[in-house]
């Protein structure tokens, strides 16, 4: 399995990893990588932790799925293979009262060609396109038949856990924040604040889930949570950070989500997607929330998609309070 960032997995940057990973891997051989960044757009910790981490991404993420119109600019910075990309774009969210429909555009310059990525929920499919300088790929995944196949899994005390690459989202960043809460296990947050305007946030971050990350990488997963990352994919995060609106129009929007890949020499920004320019009050075009194919090939992904959900899903577990090992790696279940 090609192994790539989760979030943009999720979400945009596969086309990068794709795409770009061919044409920059040749070169990382002899490139140094970037020194480690630190954290730029929070301010130090302003109170005490007010709940668990993992009950608020949970609560973020129910949040987010009742937001009935936002809609708001796109900023992502990508490290990959010591090289930095950047990519801009546009999210925007309808909640009819029904159903949720979204659609996310991002757009990659590499060199002179750009790639571009597009996921849309329209309240029946969710469809995928990604766009590359190499071809043109559009998939397509009936949402019915994924909740579907959810609630199975749930009713079966089972909890879904997505493999890295399944594109596919019913909620659009609802479903991001879901997954995270599935695949990391969160510590409680700090109050702090981003911005001029100083908007009140909560930053939490968490380590991989041990039982997820045992599923990923049976072979490995203890050394990865000890610290040790010989033969952990260098796309692949350590940890995540999310900041998360605290109060206001939008409380626990996610502003910010980056991925962090924590070495000994340090800790690598791999993945900052922001959130910014945000409004609620634009105003609904149903058009924008429809995908017409035209005479695009359609790949029909659903019962792929379905079928490796059911084969990675985990039984439910309590979640105990995470545990610090080697080099500030979670290592409690």
């Amino acid at each position: 399995m090609k192994h790539k960032l989760p979030i943009i997995s999720l979400m945009a940057a596969a086309l990068v990893v794709t795409y770009v990973a061919r044409r920059l891997k040749s070169d990382a051989r002899s490139a140094n990588r970037h020194p480690p960044v630190t954290n730029r757009a929070t301010s130090p910790a302003s109170g005490p932790a007010l709940e668990d981490g993992n009950a608020l991404v949970a609560r973020a993420a129910e949040a987010v799925a009742q937001i009935e119109n936002v809609s708001g600019q796109v900023r992502q910075r990508t490290q990959l293979f010591g090289r930095q990309l950047a990519s801009v774009g546009k999210y925007r969210q309808w909640f009819d009262g029904r159903s949720l429909r979204f659609r996310f555009d991002l757009r990659t310059q590499v060199g002179r060609e750009t790639a571009h990525f597009m996921q849309l929920g329209d309240g029946r499919f969710v469809w995928t396109r990604r766009e590359l300088p190499s071809g043109k790929k559009l998939q397509r995944v009936d949402r019915k038949l994924l909740e579907r196949e959810l609630a199975v899994i749930r009713r079966s005390d089972r909890q879904p856990t997505y493999p890295l690459d399944v594109l596919a989202l019913s909620n659009g960043l609802a479903d991001v924040l879901d997954r995270l809460r599935w695949q990391f296990d969160f510590q409680p947050p700090e109050n702090s604040t981003i911005g001029r305007e100083k908007l009140p946030v909560y930053v939490v971050r968490g380590g991989w889930n041990r039982a997820a990350l045992r599923r990923h990488f049976p072979q490995i997963a203890d050394n990865v949570l000890a610290g040790k990352l010989r033969g952990f994919p260098e796309t692949l995060p350590t940890h995540v950070e999310l900041v998360l609106g605290r109060g206001g129009v939008l409380p626990l929007f996610p502003y910010r989500i980056s991925l962090l890949r924590k070495e000994h020499s340090g800790t690598v920004r791999l993945m900052d997607l922001e959130f910014f320019a945000l409004s609620h009050e634009e105003p609904i075009r149903p058009d924008d929330f429809r995908y017409d194919p035209g005479g695009q090939p359609i790949e029909d992904a659903t019962e792929e998609v379905l079928k490796r959900l059911s084969h990675n899903a985990l039984p439910q577990a309590t979640r105990p309070t995470p545990e610090r090992g080697a080099a500030g790696f979670v290592t409690g279940l």
